[in-house]
């Protein structure tokens, strides 16, 4: 069977190829089904829901097709190239940036920095804007304010 694929042109000066599913077979496999959703066993299931869409809502206004161009980041939360090779080295798992624009695999890997960052709502949060050491930015100060006011 051919593979189908569709021209994704980002803005960025990027041409990405993305594999489509088969039409014409009856079983649908898609590179989503590798991504199995687990929320992070130290942050309760509601804590964790209401942060991941307060984060969703402040980080794209819940467009997950958004485009920062300004920091390179794409997909509802924002996702940068540099986050994605920390994942992969920390995981195993290859997460390409064109991928981050299904929710659920940028779901999934919120989940996963989720357990890195700890229980704490606001040191998740605040990490999730400035890496490892985003309590220590003063900068990431006025990001959670902007995320308490969305929860």
């Amino acid at each position: 069977m051919k593979k189908h694929y569709k021209k994704l042109i980002l803005g960025l000066g990027l041409l990405v190829l993305i594999n489509l599913p088969e039409v014409s077979s009856g079983s649908s496999t898609t590179s989503e089904s590798k991504y199995l959703f687990t929320p992070p066993k130290s942050v309760s299931q509601w804590q964790y829901e209401s942060l991941f869409l307060a984060i969703y809502r402040v980080e794209s206004g819940c467009d997950s097709m958004k485009i920062n161009r300004d920091e390179m980041a794409v997909g509802g939360l924002q996702i940068r190239r540099v986050l994605l090779e920390d994942y992969y080295l920390r995981t195993g798992k290859r997460v390409l940036l064109h991928e981050t624009y299904k929710l659920k695999v940028s779901k999934e890997i919120f989940a996963f920095y989720t357990e890195v960052y700890g229980p704490d709502p606001e040191r998740i949060a605040r990490c999730w804007n400035g890496g490892l050491q985003g309590m220590r930015k003063e900068s990431t100060k006025a990001y959670w304010d902007r995320i308490k006011n969305n929860l």
